[in-house]
């Protein structure tokens, strides 16, 4: 045994025996599990993670515990990356790529486009000698119709729709930002109670709550000077503090709904500052991609006055989908 590899053995560490020597380079390789591992560790964005791993000292190894038993303490340490980046970057790891056998290199839409039928993945596959990719439903290439329908699309048509989908929006986003927040938050309040009624009720709520503690109060002070007896109280007052748990149950749905709202409008903000920044785009990138968009759906193939229409959903981070184009 080499002096090198007698210390190595000394100091405990196990995998003594992979070193190829002092000052080979090889020693010194970044491994691809190293590197998701450290990308995916919580304590770059501040967070303090606890009891991941358990170790069993009778056969000397660790084992990595279940996400949900592990200890997650938020905001602990000053951050060194965005959360967002962290967490388009895990986005990745949960949808990766496949590179092409010819080409070795993977579609700019790997993991990012699905059928709006099954929501199983819209694979690219090559047409007349790798020259044309053609998308379509995984599920209908597995087990035919059975499964699904094709939802075939061709990759540069479903380029050329997103390109200008990105290009509208942020046009219009540079020329008159507040129509396109406007627009967003028409959207995702679309299903929602006007914000004036629901200013009006939430105020009638807290007067008639303020009137309820009032007369619980009036009641517990009439019973201590001795002007209502037991009987009284007993009979009055779990009705009024009924009432009360009630109207407190319908504001903190009106909170939650109001910080929804704030919420809403942050992630627009956000949205239009990223967005504005391609107005002149000329060609999408899978690194474009992944940082407006989180998917993609696409519809089959249907006909519509005899003409062949295609639904394509594009799903925007921060924000989700847009069904109304920029220039609706």
């Amino acid at each position: 045994m080499s002096p090198l590899r007698t210390i190595q053995h000394l100091r405990g560490e196990r995998a003594w025996q992979g070193c190829k020597g002092e000052g080979n380079a090889a020693n010194y390789r970044w491994f691809d599990t190293t590197v998701r591992s450290i990308l995916q560790h919580e304590v770059y964005i501040g967070n303090l993670v606890a009891q991941r791993q358990t170790h069993i000292f009778k056969v000397g190894k660790s084992f990595v515990r279940p996400r949900e038993e592990w200890v997650v303490v938020e905001d602990v340490f000053e951050p060194i990356v965005e959360r967002e980046l962290w967490e388009r970057v895990q986005e990745s790891f949960a949808n990766p790529t496949r590179s092409r056998k010819r080409t070795g290199k993977a579609s700019i839409f790997s993991g990012m486009v699905f059928c709006d039928t099954c929501n199983r993945r819209i694979s690219f596959v090559p047409e007349r000698a790798e020259k044309i990719y053609v998308g379509s439903c995984v599920e209908y290439r597995k087990i035919g119709r059975q499964g699904c329908t094709p939802h075939r699309i061709y990759e540069q048509d479903l380029h050329d729709a997103v390109l200008k989908d990105i290009r509208e929006w942020a046009k219009l986003a540079l020329k008159d930002e507040k129509a396109v927040l406007d627009k967003v938050m028409e959207h995702e309040n679309r299903n929602k109670t006007d914000a004036g009624t629901v200013i009006e009720k939430k105020f009638s709520l807290e007067k008639r709550l303020g009137e309820v503690e009032k007369v619980i109060a009036k009641l517990y002070e009439d019973y201590a000077l001795g002007k209502a007896g037991a009987d009284e109280i007993d009979l009055l007052l779990p009705k009024y503090r009924k009432e009360q748990g009630e109207l407190k149950a319908q504001l903190a749905l009106f909170e939650e709904e109001s910080s929804e709202q704030r919420e809403t409008a942050q992630n627009a903000e956000k949205w239009v500052a990223l967005i504005r920044k391609y107005s002149d785009l000329q060609e999408l990138t899978a690194g474009i991609i992944r940082e407006l968009i989180t998917k993609i759906y696409v519809g089959d193939v249907r006909k519509v006055g005899g003409e062949k229409v295609q639904s394509i959903e594009i799903h925007y981070r921060f924000i989700g989908s847009l069904p109304d184009g920029a220039g609706k």
